[in-house]
């Protein structure tokens, strides 16, 4: 019996294929979702960061030159990383979508803050984001349920800003609803298929390679193969995943990789640079909750005058103790500090993701190859973050359980790039509606299609795009009905 073909095929369940499914089969289309992994175990929702949740190298190998460390940290299941996310979610300002303006560095977005405004506002009123219209323009207001900070906070703030006045301490906006009751409802209405254990191994096109046809995946138990036929596949499966898939689906007329006519698929990879330091509030100041303040990008923003490009912001989650806490040689205190600074990384032709010649995994599939480097730029500015978090601890009246250190790349679970939009096929991959430029019924609604990094946490911003993207992809729909 042959297979009737959906609407649309998903590839990959985190936090954009499960936007993009949501909002795909709410106006009525037929959406299968594939994800390598399944149904993850209960309670796994609520353990931020757990390192039990992420697959090791063993699990899901990959590889990388020896001297070039690159720390690829995946969730295979439905919800995929984001289950374990910060949930901090910041809009892009004007400028990070059209950088070369500011610095003479980088390309601009074919898309614009204001156009993606209400798809900002969309995922916003769905994720309850709870924070505070602080009115800077490097961190844009987004749709908030106010919110109040604690007296901790606000001794943290006072502090910084009486030392520094150009670092502006703000409150953290935290997303606090989940996406999965969006993606069970629509299964419940029938319009979304979930096929979860599934390796999305190419992407099939037609006789003549215009369009593509489908995914054929593959089930990492049995071995079987199977293709998905669909009207238009989209691709969520994270930067590098989705980068490899594309460049796996070869054919006669796409010899390196499907839409891969302008040779960029699987370059500019950027991930944030990432500094982390963690330990005690000194002063007995209590909290209930896990809060979190946010320090905005402070460096360049009249131009380049900190010694690098672009620039880092830092957040601060403060968590309670379960009545007084000891350890680390610290005193006795009631709450923790967990800093994270995250450094925009420069979009680089050389940093890319390519296949293996010869590794393979377990499935017969190459080897994703991750070539990244930091350039004098990024460590220029690494060295700064370093200086300011321990600034930040001294000042901000914290006890430091170790000094401030850089994690290598990869660590701050937030690469984009590899498959990169734009308004000229020469120079880039996918159109300005994320449609790529070769095979218009493929779309790539994940981090891929970042054009800069930015130094906000990229989440937020992918939904928004993917959002959007859905938009376009329903409207070509319904016009060929």
């Amino acid at each position: 019996m042959k297979q009737r073909a959906v609407d649309a095929v998903i590839v990959g369940a985190g936090a954009t294929g499960m936007w993009s499914a949501y909002n795909l089969s709410r106006h009525g289309l037929t959406v299968a979702l594939i994800d390598t992994g399944g149904a993850l175990r209960a309670g796994e929702a609520t353990a931020a960061h757990s390192s039990e949740l992420f697959l090791s190298t063993r699990e899901a190998p990959y590889s990388r030159p020896r001297n070039r460390p690159y720390r690829w940290q995946r969730i295979h299941g439905i919800g995929g990383r984001m289950v374990a996310w910060g949930r901090h979610c910041l809009r892009m300002s004007a400028s990070d979508f059209h950088p070369p303006a500011f610095e003479a560095f980088g390309d601009t977005w074919p898309l614009t803050l204001s156009e993606l405004a209400p798809h900002y506002a969309r995922v916003e009123r769905c994720l309850d984001i709870a924070g505070q219209r602080d009115h800077l323009p490097q961190v844009p207001d987004s749709l908030c349920t106010p919110s109040r900070t604690s007296s901790l906070q606000r001794a943290f703030k006072a502090r910084i800003e009486h030392e520094w006045s150009e670092r502006r301490v703000i409150a953290g906006r935290l997303a606090r609803k989940p996406l999965m009751p969006l993606l069970m409802a629509a299964v419940e209405k029938g319009s979304l298929s979930i096929y979860p254990h599934q390796r999305a191994a190419e992407i099939t096109v037609a006789r003549n390679g215009a369009r593509a046809t489908g995914v054929v995946t593959i089930d990492p138990k049995t071995g079987e193969r199977r293709e998905v036929k669909a009207q238009h596949v989209v691709l969520c499966a994270s930067a590098i995943e989705t980068a490899c898939l594309m460049l796996r689906s070869k054919s006669r007329h796409h010899p390196d990789g499907l839409g891969n006519a302008s040779g960029l698929v699987g370059r500019n990879l950027m991930d944030h640079t990432y500094v982390h330091t963690w330990g005690a509030v000194a002063e007995p100041e209590e909290i209930r909750r896990i809060e979190c303040s946010y320090i905005p990008k402070f460096q360049n923003l009249a131009g380049s005058d900190a010694g690098y490009l672009r620039g880092f912001g830092v957040q601060l989650f403060w968590s309670p103790c379960e009545g007084e806490c000891r350890g680390f040689d610290a005193p006795p205190h009631r709450a923790h500090f967990d800093l994270h600074s995250f450094g925009e990384v420069l979009p680089r032709l050389h940093n890319r993701v390519t296949l293996h010649a010869t590794r393979k995994d377990a499935l017969g599939l190459p080897l994703a190859h991750i070539d990244f480097r930091y350039s004098d730029n990024e460590k220029a500015m690494v060295k700064h973050q370093l200086a300011v978090a321990d600034e930040l601890v001294r000042v901000g009246g914290l006890s430091a359980f170790r000094s401030a250190r850089a994690l290598p790349p990869g660590a701050s679970i937030h690469e984009v790039g590899t498959v990169k939009m734009g308004n000229d096929p020469a120079t880039s991959v996918l159109n300005a509606t994320n449609q790529s430029w070769q095979v218009p019924n493929l779309w790539v609604m994940d981090g891929s299609c970042f054009v800069s990094s930015g130094v906000q946490n990229p989440t937020l911003t992918m939904l928004a795009i993917s959002g959007r993207a859905c938009d376009h992809l329903v409207r070509g729909s319904l016009q060929t009905v």
